[in-house]
């Protein structure tokens, strides 16, 4: 067991090293100049930490004129330290932060790390065991470390946990811990899961590492284990060596010294604080978790060509990992936080809510990929068929996501349902809560009484039928009640998400599981399935601008000189939450001096969890994004990949973003107060080869969301409940009857027969409807189901009261010589519900001398 006294000494004694050694590293490097650019990026984060912003600024500017390779930019990026960086670009200086993003552009280029043969690896490890107390071969063992830890980075560490764990070799161990520290944050989730080994021994060097490493992520673990609080791989083991199925090596007094330890890595972590300032473990667990699920930068680091998910297998009792997408990365390490949290404190609600959220979400990002997919080869473009069939099999996969979550349970499922859309603003899992609800049948007592719930006054206007209804106010939805309203999340999405999807879902939702008694904002449940049937396609453009006067000349440019819809947000996070709505955005245009600023509310009871590299708690404003994060994040989504972007700066900026934006990152620069011609001309350029597909895409999103609200109509909603007034849809229901996409028509046509079979609607859908179903019903080009479908419709609604115009008669006789069965039985059967003497006493009799089965009369012409 080696303390942090002795391994200190050593890291102090390999900088020294490093110092004396790196001529030799150098020479060859030098003859490249590569040694004064290092010297100049070295002087300004020296000058930099001194508080001399400017001379920093001038030393790093010179380094880029130096044009350094993209290597050694991600060289010197790892050098500074993740924390560096964070620090400058959040300096109110906008040539300083520019520079320091140019840099960090030139790093994202450089070479990631490719995981290389394991016996290589071996051999490597063996040289530096091999050479152990040699003097003479000291320096040769330290650019051995150096070579892995550039070339080899964290595919050591599985090698690493015996030496961690071999009390005869302290030489070799203490090697491997000062490689570990020196690799950094890059191995700290494979050194966190060293914390599941048996072997107490590697479990204290573990801490030692992870203290050193000062990486915050390995903050729960830390506090898990000085607070002796064991995970449930921990607690098997313990169960198995006590029935003496395994072998658990311990040391002396190991569980104090374990806390020990880990006492002084907190420490060493949090820069001076000590377990007793930080929350618990659990809500250490939620702090990450959740910022793992939000795909934090800060926290979603990686300099390998792999997304690497380490674990501890207890069958093998090995450090193991496996290659997983980027898509899915940050969601499974915010899965394992949340149940290594309830492993701790099984009935945290936060967590299991957090929990559910994050199940949904690796679902509900895969199946948004593979919407795009099908949008595109639907358009006849291009696309990846081996993505697709990855995709296709991890939704397979994933469907046991949606499955667990059914035994969620209503109230937990309200609860992801509220956070998704009140602080997340995650529109897919939104979705899926409201789904699952839909799923489940829940039934209404949870929901806000009339009167209650979110309580605002609401403006009404006129609907297109005449009568006055709320409208829907703007603008985030505003907090739930506390107490038995929980469902108040679902009748939330109904009143104040800007996000369609989400509208669309919880009306749909509210049908189907039909509550019973009178419930807050049940008025907008029909009006919303309203607004789905008459879904119409624009073009959508989202604007991210914090400057009013900007903001406000965007708006104007868009809705009156490009006739698009504008859709505003003041943040890169809100940005971002916002793209993902419905209909997707087709254009972005973000401004490129966003400042950090609050953008999820109220502070959250985990906000004083210890950032480190900001020497504070992590507070929300840490979590916004500038434009140059914004715009990688939304190329990195399989699903916003195609949105193209334009960037917006001051008109003194604009060459310099220009040069610094496009045509990487950007398609095009506008100054703030761009002329209407000249983004008018931009945008067209951009649009012009995708016009086809948009027109396609849009088409087919606003027939989903139709065909889902016309089916609502058909078969789901109760007429006898009086939340649901369906009158003002009958005339919404009739038009969508006339839209020629058959998923939407048939739909249509049974709501209104569904209507039309109650009596009580007579009055209200026979001028409405009738006239124009005949004329549907007639139309021998229309599909022939869609017109046996208007023939069932127009026989639901005359039944009630028998009465049927000879219009309509005439047009059903002549029907029942249709060349399709389906269509002449729908007639005949439509006949068969009217009262036919009130036309003529014979009617009913002439229709069997007209259709006569063995000597068919074709026409009614002559009669």
């Amino acid at each position: 067991m080696l303390s942090f006294g002795r391994i200190g000494s050593l890291l102090v004694l390999g900088g020294l090293l490093a110092a004396v050694i790196s001529p030799f590293n150098l020479i060859r490097a030098d003859e490249e100049g590569v040694i004064g650019k290092r010297n100049l990026f070295e002087e300004g984060i020296s000058l930099y930490e001194q508080g001399l912003l400017k001379e920093a600024y001038l030393k790093f500017n010179e380094f880029l004129s130096k044009n350094p390779s993209n290597k050694l930019a991600l060289e010197m990026r790892d050098e500074a330290g993740y924390g560096f960086f964070v620090r400058a670009l959040a300096e109110k200086d906008h040539n300083f932060v520019v520079t320091m993003r140019k840099i960090l552009e030139r790093a994202a280029l450089g070479e990631k790390i490719r995981r290389i043969d394991d016996d290589r690896i071996k051999d490597l490890l063996q040289k530096i065991r091999d050479y152990g107390k040699d003097d003479s071969k000291f320096v040769e063992k330290y650019r051995i470390m150096v070579l892995i830890t550039q070339t080899v980075g964290q595919w050591v560490t599985p090698f690493c946990v015996e030496a961690l764990g071999n009390q005869q070799a302290d030489e070799f161990r203490t090697d491997i811990i000062h490689l570990l520290y020196k690799l950094g944050e890059d191995v700290t989730l494979p050194v966190i899961e060293m914390l599941n080994s048996p072997n107490e021994i590697v479990r204290q060097n573990a801490v030692i590492v992870l203290g050193h490493i000062g990486d915050w992520r390995a903050l729960p673990a830390l506090q898990a284990v000085y607070q002796n609080r064991r995970s449930p791989l921990w607690t098997l083991q313990q169960n198995q060596a006590a029935h003496g199925l395994i072998k658990l090596p311990m040391g002396e007094n190991g569980a104090q010294v374990m806390r020990e330890e880990s006492r002084y890595a907190i420490n060493k972590v949090t820069a001076g604080k000590l377990p007793e300032d930080l929350p618990d473990a659990p809500d250490l667990y939620y702090a990450l978790a959740y910022r793992y699920y939000l795909d934090d930068l800060a926290v979603v680091l990686s300099n390998y060509e792999d997304w690497v998910y380490w674990y501890w297998s207890p069958k093998d009792d090995k450090l193991k990992y496996r290659i997983v997408e980027r898509f899915e990365y940050n969601e499974l390490l915010a899965e394992e936080c949340c149940y290594d949290g309830l492993a701790l404190r099984p009935n945290d609600v936060k967590l299991k809510t957090l929990l559910v959220c994050t199940l949904y979400a690796q679902r509900q990002e895969v199946l948004s990929a593979l919407l795009v997919i099908d949008e595109l080869e639907q358009a006849g473009a291009g696309y990846d068929t081996a993505l697709k069939e990855l995709l296709e099999s991890r939704s397979r996969f994933l469907e046991r996501c949606k499955t667990l979550n059914y035994a969620a349970g209503k109230e937990l499922l309200y609860h992801a349902l509220s956070q998704s859309i009140l602080r997340d603003r995650n529109v897919l899992v939104a979705v899926a809560c409201i789904h699952a609800l839909r799923d489940l049948r829940v039934s209404g007592e949870l929901l806000p009484s009339y009167g209650g719930g979110i309580r605002s006054r609401t403006p009404t206007k006129k609907s297109g039928s005449g009568k006055r209804r709320p409208s829907r106010r703007k603008g985030p939805a505003r907090a739930a009640p506390a107490g038995p309203a929980l469902g108040a999340a679902l009748t939330a999405a109904l009143l104040d998400s800007e996000d369609k999807r989400i509208r669309y879902a919880a009306a749909e939702c509210l049908t189907v599981i039909n509550p019973k008694k009178r419930f807050d904002k049940h008025e907008l449940v029909v009006q919303t399935l309203i607004d789905a049937l008459g879904e119409y396609s624009y073009r959508v453009v989202l604007i991210i601008e914090k400057d009013l006067q900007a903001r406000n000349h965007l708006v104007g440019v868009v809705r009156d000189h490009l006739k698009m819809m504008p859709i505003v947000a003041t943040s890169g996070y809100d940005g971002f939450s916002r793209i993902q709505a419905f209909p997707t955005e087709d254009l972005v245009i973000i401004a490129t001096d966003l400042t950090k600023k609050p953008v999820l509310g109220p502070e959250p009871e985990d906000a004083d969890v210890y950032d480190k590299d900001m020497n504070r708690p992590i507070r929300h404003e840490d979590m916004d994004w500038k434009a140059y994060e914004f715009i990688d994040r939304l190329h990195n989504s399989r699903r916003t990949a195609h949105v193209p972007v334009i960037v917006s700066a001051v008109e003194d900026e604009l060459h310099t973003i220009e040069n610094l934006y496009v045509p990487d990152r950007a398609h095009a620069a506008i100054a703030k107060l761009v002329d209407p011609e000249e983004l008018r001309t931009k945008v067209e350029k951009i649009f012009a080869s995708d016009e086809a597909r948009y027109q396609r895409d849009a088409k087919a999103r606003k027939d989903r969301q139709a065909a889902i609200a016309a089916t609502c109509f058909a078969k789901h909603i109760d007429l006898n409940n009086p939340n649901f007034d369906v009158r003002d849809a009958i005339g919404p229901l009739v038009r969508a009857a006339h839209r020629p996409v058959y998923e939407v028509r048939i739909p249509a046509l049974q709501g209104l027969g569904r209507i039309g079979r109650d009596g009580r609607f007579d009055a209200d859908i026979r001028p409405i409807a009738l006239t124009r179903l005949r004329e549907l019903f007639g139309d021998k080009d229309v599909d022939y189901r869609v017109r046996a479908a208007a023939a069932d419709a127009i026989g639901s609604i005359i039944q009630p009261s028998g009465r049927m115009d000879p219009s309509i008669y005439l047009i059903l006789v002549e029907g029942m010589a249709d060349s399709h069965m389906e269509v002449r039985r729908a007639a005949a059967k439509a006949i068969g519900k009217a009262n036919l003497p009130q036309i003529e006493k014979d009617d009913r009799t002439k229709v069997f001398f007209l259709h006569r089965v063995h000597k068919p009369i074709e026409s009614l012409e002559g009669d």
